[in-house]
């Protein structure tokens, strides 16, 4: 058995039309959908990515934001997930716990499975999909960076020029090159036993250009033509199909910069933890993000100043009951499987809602000013960025079938590993997709209950609604009421 894994980057399930994505839409229509799929938080490309490829929580495998501090790697530099050297260094000074879990390429390497991972995403997001693939012995490459591949004889052998998004958007020409990598690569090496095809459309045009764009839709159609052809080209015999994405988008509707906000209510920005300025804060990113406090006896101000902000969404700060944070009118990191260690002190989203955008398309939202109105963002718990595409096609799983209860990217690399006849050394937190296989065999069916939380202090509250699979969170949405 061999398994194809197609993953379209920031693909909202509602973009997957007839008449823009028929191959896909075909491919979901005749083969299983699960149309109540789920990222985690935040909806950020390289909190998922570790997500999909292990089976755990952001808060066991450690990845818990796209940028983040680990002050047992450095209070100077923080951990960046595009950028190969910033993830190579944190593996270095981590001896190897980067990931705090064994990961889906390791777990393949240990039973003698081979994998291949091609991607049109950023370099460190594809290192970021099997972070060990070069003492593995495996295949890891961007076409965005081909400096970075692994094995090393492939950078001169696809150009080791190219080492930053060099390809114009939408990037056709890039999902192009990187089918002509997967021909080149099943014709030289042979299909492995698991192949990652991971496009980086459309969320790279839906970030530039906006989710109902033109731009946006070319990026739509090329992703599509290119999944077709290979689906044409390889997808026979006993080979399993996966397709799904990693988050959705939510469109800019308002600019707001937190980090100025707080400055004007007498905190100061620092630039990294080495800075103890009195009343200094280091803030990791924009629309969503961590703040680390320095001096602790402050988060409580800083707090209720941010809920006294019309543009604040969601605030969570360190836990108090499992619910709840331990400052009044916040939620708990642990609600949202975010605390860790390498956490800020305040975790936050800015503010969205359910109102339509002038794309016809749901869900707009308040964010820092590195995209213009009209662009789109993603990273909170809108239920448009958490809503997330999944599917399956196969032998070993039904036609025309829709799975409806809840599901998501935590479940990929555990239902992988069923395929292949697989146990992992540590138990996954994801599950068994069980209702997608043709075959059930001993697997019971899983256990769901759905909680809506809320909070509040004074005028400000917080709505957060999750189902729980097995025990396990899966988040439906999340909003500022």
């Amino acid at each position: 058995m061999k398994i194809m894994m197609f993953g379209f980057d920031g693909l909202r399930p509602d973009c997957v039309t007839q008449d823009v994505m028929p191959n896909l839409y075909s491919f979901l229509e005749k083969n299983c959908e699960c149309s109540n799929a789920r990222s985690v938080f935040p909806s950020e490309t390289y909190v998922n990515h570790p997500t999909i490829f292990s089976g755990f929580l952001p808060e066991q495998h450690g990845l818990i934001a796209n940028a983040f501090y680990d002050t047992s790697v450095s209070r100077k530099d923080f951990f960046l997930g595009s950028i190969v050297e910033r993830i190579e260094e944190a593996e270095r000074m981590t001896q190897g716990n980067l990931f705090e879990v064994p990961t889906l390429s390791e777990t393949l390497a240990a039973n003698g499975r081979s994998y291949i991972s091609v991607s049109s995403n950023s370099p460190g997001s594809t290192r970021l999909m099997a972070h060990k693939s070069e003492t593995l012995g495996q295949i890891n490459i961007s076409v965005n960076g081909f400096a970075y591949a692994v094995p090393s004889v492939l950078k001169e052998k696809y150009g080791s020029d190219k080492e930053g998004n060099n390809y114009e958007r939408p990037e056709v020409e890039g999902l192009k090159k990187m089918n002509e990598v997967v021909h080149d690569l099943f014709e030289t090496y042979s299909m492995a036993d698991v192949n990652v095809i991971w496009y980086g459309e459309p969320d790279h045009s839906f970030h530039q250009f906006g989710i109902g764009s033109p731009e946006a839709k070319k990026a739509l159609e090329a992703a599509d033509g290119c999944f077709g052809q290979l689906l044409d080209r390889y997808w026979k015999d006993d080979v399993q199909v996966i397709v799904l994405s990693d988050h959705g988008h939510v469109t800019i509707e308002k600019q707001f910069n937190l980090t100025e906000e707080l400055e004007k209510r007498g905190f100061v920005h620092t630039e990294n933890l080495l800075d103890t300025t009195a009343g200094g804060f280091s803030l990791l990113w924009g629309y969503s993000g961590n703040i680390y406090v320095h001096n602790k006896a402050l988060i409580k101000d800083m707090v209720y100043e941010m809920q006294n902000m019309d543009e604040m969404g969601m605030i969570f700060t360190q836990d108090y009951d499992g619910i709840n944070g331990a400052l009044e009118g916040t939620f708990s990191k642990r609600l949202v499987s975010g605390d860790h260690p390498r956490s800020g002190d305040i975790r936050y989203v800015l503010r969205s809602e359910d109102k339509i955008d002038k794309w016809g398309k749901r869900g707009t939202c308040v964010c820092h000013p590195f995209l213009d109105n009209g662009c789109s963002i993603h990273g909170g718990l809108n239920e448009n960025e958490v809503h997330t595409l999944l599917g399956f096609g196969g032998s070993a799983f039904k036609k025309e079938h829709t799975v409806s209860t809840v599901t998501g990217v935590l479940d990929v690399t555990p239902t992988i590993y069923h395929l292949l006849g697989i146990t992992p050394t540590l138990p996954t937190q994801g599950s068994v997709i069980s209702e997608a296989l043709k075959e059930k065999k001993s697997i019971s069916e899983p256990v769901i209950l759905e909680h809506t939380y809320t909070t509040r202090k004074g005028p400000y509250s917080q709505k957060l609604t999750i189902s729980y699979k097995n025990r396990i969170p899966y988040i439906i949405s999340g909003q500022r009421v």
